[in-house]
């Protein structure tokens, strides 16, 4: 029999991404199978601040080779990551934006153009 921590690890994992009916469908699931365990569950996930840095998303201008997506994930230094998300943007020009929980970390061509634009507005003469 799974501990609520186990569950609530496998609930974040099966619903990164999803939806709002598929997150209904797993809420009513998991009601139904634990239904004894709803609280602990959700104290479970509240407590969990690493899980956060489980999810991490990953959007480049192009396409990603497996080898670029791997190295990326090792420079990224996160221990097991449990879902890692790969998006193609081709509006952000270059480079690649990292999004790890609710940290954004933008290397894109589109974020250092606008970072120009804004210094040379600021610019006093």
């Amino acid at each position: 029999m799974l501990g609520s921590t186990e569950i609530a690890k496998v609930l974040i994992r099966e619903s990164f991404g999803k939806d709002a009916a598929d997150l209904k469908g797993y809420a009513a699931r998991i009601a139904k199978l634990y239904p004894n365990k709803i609280k602990s569950i959700i104290g479970s996930i509240k407590d969990q601040n690493e899980f956060d840095l489980s999810y991490v998303e990953i959007t480049s201008a192009k396409e990603l080779s497996e080898s670029e997506r791997s190295e990326i994930i090792k420079s990224l230094k996160i221990k097991d990551p449990i879902n890692v998300k790969f998006g193609v943007n081709s509006e952000i020009i270059a480079g690649i934006i990292v999004k790890i929980g609710e940290t954004v970390v933008d290397g894109s061509g589109r974020e250092r153009i606008n970072q120009i634009i804004e210094r040379i507005i600021n610019t006093k003469l």
